[in-house]
C-alpha cells in the first residue's frame, strides 16, 4: 500500500470486508449459520433484536514504524457474540462456541483476501451473563488486523 491512500480509507476497506467475510459465513452450513445479524459498532437494544449476533467492535490502535520507509498499523477489532438464554450455563457456552467459530473462521485466511498483511490474536473473553439482564450472555475474541503502508 503506499501513502496516495489515507490511513481511514485503508481501515474502511478492513472493515468492510471483515464484515462481508461473517455476514457470508452466516449462511455457510456449520460455520456460523445460527447468527441472525452481524452489526458494526451501533448501539444496540438487547430487548429487541434477534439473537445470537456477532457484533464487531473497532479500537483504537497505535502505529508503528516496521522499516525506514515502512508503517504497520494494527487494526484492532473486538468480536462480541450475544445469545438469549434461559439456562446460564447453556447461554454462556453457546457465546463461546459462536466467538469461537467467528475467530476460526477469520483466521483460515490471515490475509483476509489480500487486505492486510497478517492477522493476529488477540485477547479471548470467555462467556459473561450481562449485568442487566438474566437472559443475554457474551464472549468475544480480539484481532488485530495488520497493515503494512509505504512512506
Amino acid at each position: 500500500m503506499s501513502l496516495n491512500q489515507n490511513i481511514a480509507t485503508i481501515r474502511k476497506d478492513v472493515k468492510d470486508e471483515i464484515l462481508e467475510v461473517l455476514k457470508d459465513a452466516t449462511t455457510e452450513e456449520e460455520t456460523l449459520d445460527d447468527v441472525k445479524k452481524v452489526a458494526y459498532s451501533e448501539r444496540i437494544e438487547s430487548a429487541s433484536i434477534d439473537l445470537p449476533m456477532i457484533w464487531v467492535l473497532p479500537e483504537a490502535h497505535t502505529p508503528t514504524i516496521a522499516s525506514v520507509r515502512q508503517e504497520e498499523h494494527g487494526f484492532t477489532f473486538f468480536f462480541v457474540a450475544l445469545v438469549r438464554s434461559n439456562d446460564p450455563e447453556d447461554g454462556k457456552e453457546e457465546a463461546e462456541d459462536i466467538v469461537a467459530r467467528a475467530y476460526d473462521h477469520l483466521m483460515k485466511d490471515r490475509q483476509l483476501n489480500g487486505k492486510v498483511h497478517d492477522i493476529r490474536p488477540g485477547l479471548f473473553n470467555p462467556a459473561y451473563q450481562r449485568s442487566d439482564s438474566r437472559q443475554i450472555y457474551w464472549a468475544a475474541c480480539q484481532l488485530i488486523f495488520v497493515v503494512r503502508r509505504t512512506l
